[in-house]
């Protein structure tokens, strides 16, 4: 089980792996090589702009996103916004993870598999769908 810790450094916050010194030894090694496995398996044309534009196309697409977490609504997803184009918007994804011990405005990478749009109410409270990021590994 992969444990991890919030910390906190000149105002930054950071997450500590918290697990035993000898299930870093086993399975430290075992988790970077699957990282690596699933990195090599990413399609790096797809971007969190193509998910948001045409969120069916690319369901069961490995993907590496870069995003900011904009709202945490629930404990077990994250809206997060990728970075904003020329006039300040930018595609919001939901990522589908552990969201305990993440904050608001907190930067991610989420390496993980596109799914189903998400279905929820937008701001204005109409119906959306949300395209949608199961994050298997996150920093």
């Amino acid at each position: 089980m992969h444990s991890v810790r919030r910390g906190q450094r000149r105002g930054r916050t950071f997450l500590l792996d918290v697990r035993c010194a000898a299930c870093r030894r086993q399975g430290g090694s075992r988790f970077l090589e699957q990282k690596r496995a699933f990195l090599a398996t990413v399609d790096e044309s797809v971007s969190g702009e193509r998910i948001a534009g045409n969120p069916y196309k690319f369901v069961g697409t490995r993907v590496d996103l870069h995003c900011v977490i904009s709202d945490i609504p629930q404990e077990d997803f994250v809206n997060a916004t990728r970075p904003p184009d020329e006039y300040g918007l930018g595609p919001n994804v939901v990522i589908r993870t552990d969201a305990r011990g993440l904050e608001k405005g907190q930067s991610i990478r989420a390496i993980g598999t596109v799914e189903d749009p998400m279905e929820g109410t937008n701001a204005m409270g109409g119906q959306m769908r949300f395209p949608t990021v199961k994050a298997e590994f996150m920093e």
